[in-house]
């Protein structure tokens, strides 16, 4: 699993070896803006399930991350601290 402590940044890279879990980030704050860089390592293939507090609209329903080896996505999530929730705002694949 790939923890997130969103007190130390507001951008975390992370290089996929193996099929993953985003879990939910820890001192996340009302308004906080993260971006997670998602590589997939020279194998490619991998996997990466979202913790429970990622939430999807209307226009940005689910992430699947790109496969393809040595490329990279980049998520964008808003945290909002009454819901709880992460919301998805931005997902750009395949770099």
């Amino acid at each position: 699993n790939i923890a997130t402590d969103a007190s130390l940044s507001n951008h975390f890279k992370v290089t996929l070896g193996g099929n993953r879990t985003l879990d939910n980030p820890t001192n996340m704050y009302d308004g906080q803006k993260i971006v997670w860089e998602i590589i997939q390592d020279a194998a490619g293939g991998r996997t990466l399930a979202l913790g429970s507090k990622f939430a999807f609209g209307a226009e940005i329903t689910a992430y699947t991350a790109t496969t393809t080896a040595s490329k990279r996505d980049f998520l964008t999530a808003i945290y909002n601290s009454t819901t709880d929730k992460l919301y998805v705002v931005g997902v750009v694949k395949g770099y």
